[in-house]
């Protein structure tokens, strides 16, 4: 007798495997193997991979289901709405790590006087990018943008006060932020100098 072979495409497996009940999902382990289903954060490279991953549609909801989220710009609102999908499907379920702590992606600011230290190369080694930001009236070398600043000629650095974009390690938080650093700057409203025209 011959065999039948089905074709069916990873993407949909992954996506049925996501929304399917446990009981299913040991059906699914069982036909096509605990490999197949392996978890792997560095998979999701981009919105529709995050999507993928959840069994979601990567058309984002009409402006009224998106605003609930944030009163802003669309713009705004549109990529913390990716962002959160994105979040949802590197924790994998899980947003803690072993010992309850979430973590958090950052970037370091320089100050204006530590940037011009910089040479050009250094700076493109780094991936360090030139944020349009702005300036606090009582001291000159303030600067910041949403959630974080560098002030006080750059002895102190901070970031607080962010929305709670947190992943389950450190090394899935350092990810998400290199690896989605535009769409997180959409959602901060960070402008980087190149960008700005």
């Amino acid at each position: 007798s011959k065999a039948m072979k089905i074709r069916i495409s990873k993407t949909k497996v992954m996506a049925a495997y996501s929304n399917a009940t446990q009981e299913q999902k040991e059906f699914m382990t069982q036909l096509f193997g605990e490999r197949a289903f392996k978890f792997d954060y560095h998979d999701i490279k981009t919105f529709e991979d995050a999507c993928n991953r959840l069994g979601r549609s990567t058309e984002i909801p009409a402006s009224r289901a998106c605003v609930k989220y944030l009163d802003s710009a669309m713009e705004q609102s549109r990529a913390l709405y990716k962002l959160m999908m994105i979040q949802e499907a590197i924790n994998n379920g899980v947003y803690t790590d072993g010992d309850g702590y979430s973590y958090y992606p950052y970037w370091i600011l320089y100050s204006k006087t530590e940037m011009e230290r910089m040479s050009e190369q250094e700076k493109k080694e780094k991936g360090i990018k030139q944020l349009l930001s702005c300036a606090g009236a009582n001291d000159a070398e303030s600067a910041g943008v949403r959630c974080a600043g560098a002030h006080s000629r750059g002895a102190h650095t901070i970031t607080d006060y962010g929305f709670p974009l947190c992943y389950n390690s450190k090394e899935a938080a350092l990810y998400a932020a290199k690896q989605f650093e535009s769409l997180f700057f959409d959602y901060y409203g960070i402008k980087v100098k190149e960008d700005a025209k």
